[in-house]
């Protein structure tokens, strides 16, 4: 056999090989986000602060799913959820121990994002957005 024809040989089985492995294995995705004081109510995060250690949980499918993973927004107000696989997802703020007392916040920007995340890519939420409540004093 020439050195043509074992060339060409090898070739043809290392291209068999190649097409025979098994399939890799799809990218898993993120989902990017954060939290912020939304003290005008405008549901603007620009020139607002973020608003740190407020719990988020990931579902898998929509919010009634099973909670996958939590995290705690950082001191900027972001979050993180990585190496997830491709498919429907939804992100809630779990805001309920602001909302009572002096200090109490309502959400201006909803409290649940949906997200079909697709292998490889990075999905960037509209921030999660709270507003102190307001309390008057009652007048004479």
């Amino acid at each position: 056999m020439t050195l043509r024809k074992t060339a060409c040989i090898l070739g043809m089985l290392g291209f068999l090989l190649a097409a025979c492995a098994a399939p890799a294995a799809p990218q898993a995705g993120r989902i990017l986000g954060g939290v912020f004081c939304d003290s005008n109510a405008d549901r603007d995060c620009a020139c607002e602060e973020g608003f740190a250690d407020i719990r988020i949980h990931l579902h898998q499918g929509d919010c009634s799913g099973p909670i996958l993973q939590s995290v705690l927004s950082g001191e900027d107000g972001s979050f993180a959820f990585n190496d997830l696989a491709p498919g429907p997802y939804c992100v809630f703020a779990d805001i309920a121990p602001l909302c009572g007392g002096e200090a109490g916040y309502n959400l201006t920007t909803g409290i649940s994002r949906p997200v079909e995340v697709q292998a490889g890519w990075t999905h960037e939420l509209l921030w999660f957005g709270l507003t102190p409540l307001m309390h008057s004093t009652p007048q004479p």
